[in-house]
């Protein structure tokens, strides 16, 4: 009779009794939430503080360490804190606005980086340098001057002043500084002036000084010369008159005096011994007199003192050679500058002024009339001076012509090369060196010549040693990756070869995959249907019709495999050839021949007759037909074909074949082991019957008549080098005269090859060699027996164009047993005379049919018919196999 309410959790019920009340259990110990608490109806829910991650508890926070991802996006240095993160930078960075990436501090652009002098800002960092003349402190920051003075003086002759950042060089007083600002030369201060002395000036090394004359006394200023007045005192101790001069004083006396030899006493004078008296030459004394008189070549003048002098020059240049000088009384010849006088005072000869010390030349001295020149070698110039000779620098002018370096030398220069080039004939031009050419590089495979030089490299498969020269094989097969992908690898020189173990073979992406190939295959009609493939396994599809001959490719485990003509259409209709020449009647592809004709179309005129005289040749292994025009068939060999249609392995087999015995005398037996662990059997049988013997092959019905040879050939057990390769048999028919007697105008033609009738398209495939009115005809069934079923194979004939058919017999790849029946007959027919007045004419109409059973069987069948009454021999040997 009551009720009572209640509340889902994360309520409580109201007072009412009824309704119910949200809980905030955040008001309680926050929820138990380690950060933030929000209350929700019924209940409540924990969240974290941005930089923070809710604990599988769902109330715990814990720090995001946002570094840990992608490095906070940091362009730098992540540094996490709790609940966050900071980004950071690299000393010599700032963080940037978005404080996340950093970007470089230009150092250099606050107070210079504290350099000194230059400051070079770097990537993350800066660098101080000073300029020249200072050197950088081991603060780094710091340039002090570099003290040049210090080391050698600077270089200075004499005086040596450093500066901040430089250093000059000065001279004492008396010196000035040469052009190399260094070196000290002496002032003459002599030159300029005289000095500023009055008199005298005397040099000195850095210095000079200044003297007077005698009667002349130095100024206080030490240049300038005062005059002494010697007659000042004591009348300069004349005894009469005293007169001062400049520098000097005289003492002179009254007329008809003569000073006395002291220069100061007065004497009476001989006139004519004072200035001769006043007489230009001769005085005669006389008491208080004098006369004057004048030598030869002078006359006394009007004064009857002076006496003019005679210019003998004026006559005939006094007979002088160059200059004549006219002297006092006489005269004197001279010569001019780079001439000396003769012995006889009048002559002039050149002076060779080389002779004496070269002439004053640093080199060459040449000689010329009157003088002489100076002249240098070639390489030099001659100086101001005109003797001095200096080297010419060439190299200063075009680098000297040189196409690369030149070198000065002292009166010449050189041109010379970089490392792998060669000076031309020139001596200038530089021409590159073929070092790949002239043998010299070294290179162990491959040389490429490159200006200056050579780089050597190697062929594929192969790469260079830490010499750069020689090549060293690649092992491809130690790779990491092998090249080989899941098969084989072994490593060859220069290159590698995959293979495959066992029953696998190598596929197009070098994966070892299980071997397929083709044995047979079961063809449609040319309307199409139905195709069967049989090989390691048997696969079925529907194609649309067609014609002809194709290959078959198969794709399975990426290995491709291509059948080369191994398909062919099948015709509902049969059709013969040459529509059996209108002498016979086709039947499913084979004529049959009205009476009196034969050959595989028909056009043969004749009637079967009698046998044959047979002869077997173990040792020679030939096939031969009539005495007297030879007909052979050899098998030439057997090969191995690949997927490429390339021979990779052929058997040649002439004269090698062991005979065994047989019970049967109508069959003879011959085999020879492969060296690839093969055996090829050859079994002839002779047919006795006179209605001849029936065959069946492939589903196909024939008869071998009386006389005729059936040759079977087994290949057993052929080892294939690959599952994708098929077997080709080749076999040669030719012709030839064994004698010539009964080769008569009559008999006498050419060989003649028919190949028209090869047609993989028709039942039976033929041919035809004719010589001397005598016909060998093969014919071909384009069937075999492939491990146990019948396929198609194809056949393939030509000429050499002398007197030989190969016929090559394209067959599938036979694992167990392959069978061939071309039905390869031979008929040789003969319209023979042995005369020219023979009118009878015989036939003769040899039959060879061979059918191979490769793994084959080849059966090859020859017989004889006799046409009329004449017979011919007709012998029949092992067929010779051998190479063309």
């Amino acid at each position: 009779g009551s009720f009572v309410c209640s509340c889902n959790t994360g309520y409580t019920l109201n007072s009412d009794g009824k309704a119910c009340d949200d809980i905030n259990e955040c008001a309680d110990n926050n929820g138990g939430c380690n950060q933030t608490c929000t209350n929700t109806p019924g209940s409540f829910v924990c969240r974290c503080n941005a930089g923070y991650t809710l604990n599988s508890d769902r109330k715990g926070c814990s720090d995001i360490n946002e570094c840990a991802d992608n490095n906070g996006g940091c362009g730098q240095t992540c540094t996490n804190t709790p609940g966050s993160f900071a980004c950071s930078c690299n000393a010599g960075y700032t963080l940037n606005s978005d404080e996340k990436r950093c970007s470089d501090i230009n150092e250099c652009a606050t107070n210079n980086g504290g350099c000194n002098q230059t400051c070079i800002n770097t990537t993350g960092s800066f660098s101080c340098s000073c300029n020249a003349g200072y050197t950088l402190n081991s603060d780094k920051k710091g340039c002090s001057d570099i003290n040049e003075c210090a080391t050698n003086n600077g270089g200075c002759n004499q005086t040596c002043t450093n500066t901040p950042g430089r250093f000059a060089c000065s001279c004492n007083a008396g010196y000035t500084l040469s052009a190399d600002k260094k070196g000290c030369s002496d002032i003459y201060e002599c030159a300029a002036n005289n000095g500023g002395c009055g008199q005298t000036c005397t040099n000195t090394p850095g210095s000079f000084s200044c003297s007077c004359n005698a009667g002349y006394t130095l100024n206080s200023d030490g240049k300038a010369c005062d005059d002494i007045n010697e007659c000042a005192d004591n009348n300069g101790g004349c005894n009469q008159t005293c007169t001062n001069t400049p520098g000097g004083f005289v003492c002179s006396c009254n007329a008809g005096y003569t000073l006395n030899s002291d220069r100061k006493g007065c004497s009476d004078i001989n006139e004519c011994a004072t200035s001769n008296g006043g007489c230009d030459q001769t005085c005669t004394n006389t008491p208080g007199s004098f006369a004057c008189s004048c030598a030869a070549g002078y006359t006394l003048n009007s004064d009857e003192k002076r006496c003019s002098d005679i210019n003998e020059c004026t006559d005939n240049n006094g007979g002088c050679n160059q200059t004549c000088t006219n002297t006092p009384g006489g005269f004197v010849c001279s010569c001019n500058a780079g001439y000396i006088l003769n012995a006889d005072r009048k002559g002039c000869s050149d002076i060779n002024e080389c002779a004496t010390n070269n002439g004053g030349c640093n080199q060459t001295c040449i000689n010329t009339t009157g003088s002489f020149a100076c002249s240098c070698a070639a390489g030099y110039t001659l100086n101001s001076d005109e003797k001095r000779c200096s080297d010419i620098n060439e190299c200063a002018d075009n680098n000297g012509g040189c196409n690369q370096t030149c070198t000065n030398n002292q009166g010449s220069f050189a041109c010379s090369c970089n490392t792998g080039y060669r000076l031309g004939m020139d001596s200038k031009t530089c021409t590159d060196i073929n070092e790949c050419i002239e043998g010299t590089s070294g290179c162990n495979q491959i040389c490429e010549n490159i200006n200056g030089g050579y780089t050597c490299s190697c062929h594929s498969g192969f790469r260079l040693d830490a010499y750069s020269k020689n090549c060293i094989d690649i092992d491809e097969c130690s790779l990491p990756i092998s090249p080989c992908g899941n098969s084989n690898c072994k490593n060859t020189v220069g290159s590698f070869h995959c293979y495959c173990n066992n029953d696998k073979v190598l596929s197009q992406k070098l994966n070892c995959v299980s071997a397929h190939f083709i044995t047979s295959a079961v063809s449609p009609f040319t309307t199409g249907g139905e195709v069967i493939l049989f090989g390691q396994f048997e696969i079925k599809c529907i194609i649309e019709g067609g014609l002809g001959t194709h290959n078959i490719t198969l794709i399975q485990n990426d290995l491709v495999y291509v059948g080369l003509n191994l398909f062919n259409y099948k015709q509902k209709t049969q059709i013969c050839s040459n529509g059996c020449s209108n002498h016979g009647t086709c039947v499913d592809g084979e004529c049959k021949c009205d009476k009196n004709y034969s050959l595989f179309d028909c056009s043969l005129i004749g009637n079967s007759g009698g046998g044959n005289d047979i002869s077997i040749d173990p040792e020679t292994g030939g096939v031969s037909s009539n005495q007297d025009t030879n007909f052979q068939i050899y098998i030439l060999s057997l090969k191995e074909i690949d997927i490429n249609n390339d021979v990779v392995q052929e058997f040649s087999l002439p004269n090698k074949w062991i005979q065994t015995m047989e019970p049967d005398i109508n069959k003879h037996k011959f085999y020879q082991n492969l060296n690839n662990g093969s055996k090829i059997t050859c079994i002839i049988e002779e047919i006795t019957n006179e209605n001849g013997k029936q065959f069946t092959f492939a589903n196909t019905t024939f008869i071998l008549n009386y006389g005729s040879l059936k040759f079977t050939i087994h290949i057993l057990n052929y080892q294939y080098k690959s599952f994708l390769n098929t077997l080709q048999l080749d076999f040669i028919s030719s012709v030839k005269d064994e004698n010539q007697k009964n080769n008569n105008n009559c008999n006498s033609k050419d060989t003649e090859f028919d190949l028209s009738n090869i047609d993989n398209n028709l039942k039976f495939n033929f041919i035809k060699l004719s010589k001397n009115n005598q016909i060998l005809s093969g014919r071909f069934i384009n069937k075999l027996i492939s491990d146990g079923r019948p396929t198609f194979f194809s056949t393939t004939a030509s000429t050499d164009k002398t007197n030989s058919i190969i016929v090559s017999l394209k067959l599938p790849h036979c694992t167990e047993e392959c069978i061939i029946d071309p039905d390869f007959s031979l008929l040789l027919s003969t319209d023979f005379k042995n005369d020219c007045n023979d009118k009878s004419r015989k036939w003769y109409l040899p039959v060879v049919v061979i059918i191979p059973v490769v793994s084959v069987a080849i059966i090859i069948i020859v017989s004889s018919i006799i046409y009329k009454r004449n017979k011919v021999t007709f012998k029949i040997g092992v067929a010779k196999l051998r190479k063309m």
